[in-house]
């Protein structure tokens, strides 16, 4: 996997009564088992804080990292748009686009206390890498609302936890990441934040051309 594809990988993974609404903020960490690439690289190309806005069946997630700005998530269309810092263009990905094949699926009840939340655990062995979530259904998301989100399998997650992940960690021959929530907040997002900007719009296939 080339160090493009493997960032983009990180990106699309940072996803039962009333839907939340609202911005949780992430703490993140990468370890890299890239060769030439450092942590402190990948780091400082991801970012440490990641916001993500969610609304119905529509996110946004921001990053403070130097390559990734922000990505767009539009059910409607089911495609995610990415902007990153070195082009003056939005790069769409087809949310349909299978994920890795998932072989094993793992929940396991009162796992880890995150924010004073007590979280259920699941984790998901796939081809490529293990992946463990850590929720509570009080942050609750619609899993129909998702349904065509194929892409990073956010809906083999969902389908299984009906919520939003409150911590995330991502086991990868490429890399580790790990994602913590630190603050939650409940609140009315408008839907003009998943407005695209005026910007050309090109497949993520010509990234880099």
């Amino acid at each position: 996997m080339n160090r493009f594809f493997l960032l983009l990988l990180l990106v699309n993974t940072f996803v039962f009564g009333q839907n939340f609404e609202g911005k949780i903020t992430y703490q993140n960490s990468y370890e890299s088992k890239t060769p030439n690439l450092t942590n402190e690289q990948l780091n400082l190309l991801m970012g440490t804080i990641q916001e993500y806005v969610i609304k119905n069946a529509n996110y946004k997630t921001s990053f403070n990292g130097k390559m990734n700005q922000f990505q767009i998530y539009r059910s409607e269309e089911n495609k995610l748009y990415n902007k990153f810092s070195n082009a003056n263009i939005l790069y769409w990905s087809d949310g349909s686009v299978e994920g890795e094949k998932i072989v094993e699926v793992k929940k396991v009840k009162n796992k880890e206390m995150i924010l004073g939340i007590n979280c259920d655990e699941l984790t998901m062995r796939t081809s490529r890498g293990i992946y463990i979530y850590y929720y509570n259904s009080k942050y609750a998301i619609d899993p129909n609302n998702f349904k065509d989100h194929i892409f990073g399998n956010w809906y083999a997650y969902v389908k299984e936890s009906k919520s939003i992940p409150l911590k995330m960690v991502m086991d990868t021959p490429e890399f580790k990441s790990t994602s913590i929530a630190i603050k939650i907040e409940e609140l009315e997002v408008k839907k003009e934040i998943f407005d695209l900007p005026k910007i050309p719009i090109e497949p993520i296939s010509n990234f880099g051309k």
